[in-house]
């Protein structure tokens, strides 16, 4: 008996509280919408660079030196001297804060496969067709340098030209919105117990016997 009275309890607060927790929930996921829909759409472009080695070495030459032409601070700066980023040059960003937003941008990753190694460069930019070209240029360096870099071993080559995700890739809207109508309806469930808590102690000023 008291079990089910125990269990009682908690469902007779959230059904008397209802409202409060749906008003809750639907501030919240209003909140995170309105939220979502100011923040700038991101969007990413990628280049397959491969090679038809397969000596675990020389694959693993490969992609440290994509990467560390990623953080070579004379590469870079030629990079954005180029035509690639002359609205941004144009409209002030320093040479600094352009490489370090390229080298927060871009990422390199290793795509093993059964016939030789690859590498895929991604870039993500707010202009898409900013992000495709730049994906592209910085392909284009690591080709170039590779080649021009008489220890290395193998050959590398673009396999697949840069290419633009399908849509923007951020912000992730759905999610968001569902992890807002989560925290919403916790925060009314915390609001609802709160409230009832209160009223209980109120109510206990006039009655004591209210207040179990």
């Amino acid at each position: 008996m008291n079990s089910h009275k125990g269990m009682a309890g908690p469902l007779k607060i959230i059904w008397n509280r209802r409202w409060l927790i749906l008003i809750t929930t639907m501030a919240v996921m209003a909140a995170t919408l309105w939220w979502t829909n100011g923040l700038p759409q991101i969007y990413e472009a990628s280049v397959v660079l491969g090679s038809t080695t397969d000596d675990a070495e020389s694959q693993n030459q490969l992609l440290a030196h994509a990467r560390e032409h990623l953080n070579d601070k004379q590469t870079l700066e030629a990079l954005i001297q180029s035509d690639v980023f002359r609205d941004q040059r144009t409209a002030g960003m320093s040479v600094d804060r352009l490489a370090e937003n390229v080298r927060q941008s871009t990422s390199i990753t290793n795509e093993p496969r059964a016939d030789g190694f690859a590498i895929r460069v991604k870039y993500r930019d707010r202009t898409p067709e900013r992000a495709r070209l730049i994906a592209g240029a910085l392909s284009q360096v690591i080709e170039n340098s590779y080649r021009g870099d008489g220890q290395s071993k193998g050959s590398i080559r673009v396999e697949q030209p840069a290419t633009l995700a399908s849509g923007s890739i951020m912000p992730r809207r759905l999610r968001m919105t569902g992890v807002g109508i989560g925290a919403g309806l916790l925060l009314g469930l915390a609001l609802a117990g709160i409230a009832e808590v209160a009223s209980r102690l109120r109510n206990s000023k006039t009655d004591p016997q209210l207040v179990r």
